[in-house]
């Protein structure tokens, strides 16, 4: 059963986030996530309501009787508008836009709150030396300025996962309140959760690195009972090929609990800790020299959909680019 999500909240009880959309095709740059300056109610002129801002700059505020989006922090010139006294901007049941140089009603524009998943799961492999990093976060009640009300997660090895406003981006580290981090994701991100973000970084030998990857998830992402797989054509690997359901198999230690599939010719695929790898096999136990495919090494990926890019064995390895289709796929 899929984690709750739960906003964040600021003073009067409005969220640290929310989502604005509806009017694309007009007011393309004033949609999207707004965040909360910080966690208190802004100045007197804006009665006191918080105060949003979005990626591209632009400003959700309070004024005059009216809840505005515009370039400019304080104009009393919106490009959308509702107008309520709400203490909250989601509370608002008709909203306006500039629609060829006049305001004019857009029944479908909402405000709605930002939620993140209560639990994130952070992947990767354990040659980083910062396994203490890595596991399950769970979202906390703490809150600071540095994040720019955006959620903190911690694990059970007291680390944090948390925005860090200075730098813009996620990280992870002994403390949310500097940038000390062993873990980040790349600079300049906007993004209110931190499993929307696709590329994170490990510090290596005085230097942030790629070289293994980081993967930052839902920790309730489901795995598909079925991995539907396929290839180049003029691959020899060919019969390996199709649909591989998942067992009721026992996992060994080596496969660290997750799931083991079979095709209908007896193939295996699965998971072998000390590559850190998916692979496809006639034994499950077989290492990497006895698979036909497998993942990229030192991956560490929970579920094989997600892992990539893959590599069959020919006389080396090669990719091949395999592609993972989740359940109810039938073709490529």
């Amino acid at each position: 059963r899929p984690m709750p999500e739960r906003a964040l909240t600021i003073g009067l009880g409005c969220p640290s986030g929310v989502r604005v959309r509806g009017a694309e095709d007009y007011q393309h740059d004033m949609m999207g996530t707004f965040v909360a300056f910080n966690q208190e109610p802004q100045k007197k002129d804006m009665n006191f309501r918080p105060v949003y801002q979005s990626k591209l700059g632009r400003y959700l505020y309070f004024l005059s009787g009216k809840w505005m989006i515009s370039e400019k922090l304080g104009s009393p010139f919106a490009s959308v508008e509702g107008a309520s006294e709400s203490l909250c901007p989601l509370w608002i049941q008709n909203w306006s836009a500039i629609k060829h140089n006049n305001m004019t009603v857009f029944p479908n524009l909402t405000v709605e709150e930002v939620a993140c998943p209560v639990a994130m799961y952070v992947g990767g492999s354990v040659r980083t030396g910062h396994s203490k990093q890595l596991g399950t976060f769970y979202l906390t009640n703490l809150s600071s300025a540095d994040q720019a009300g955006r959620p903190i997660y911690m694990n059970n090895h007291s680390q944090y996962l948390f925005y860090y406003a200075d730098t813009r981006n996620w990280r992870i580290g002994s403390s949310y309140n500097h940038d000390q981090a062993n873990i980040t994701s790349i600079p300049d991100v906007y993004e209110f959760c931190p499993h929307r973000i696709k590329k994170w970084d490990a510090w290596l030998t005085g230097q942030w690195s790629e070289l293994y990857p980081i993967h930052v998830e839902r920790e309730d992402e489901p795995c598909p009972d079925t991995q539907f797989i396929t290839g180049h054509p003029e691959s020899t690997k060919q019969e390996l090929y199709g649909v591989y359901a998942k067992t009721n198999l026992t996992p060994t230690p080596a496969q660290e609990g997750y799931p083991i599939f079979q095709n209908a010719i007896g193939y295996y695929l699965y998971y072998k800790n000390t590559t850190e790898a998916w692979m496809i096999s006639v034994n499950y136990n077989n290492t990497d020299d006895g698979a036909e495919i497998r993942s990229r090494l030192y991956e560490a990926r929970r579920c094989p959909s997600r892992a990539k890019p893959w590599f069959a064995k020919h006389g080396t390895w090669r990719d091949i680019f395999y592609i993972f289709c989740k359940n109810g796929c039938s073709s490529m």
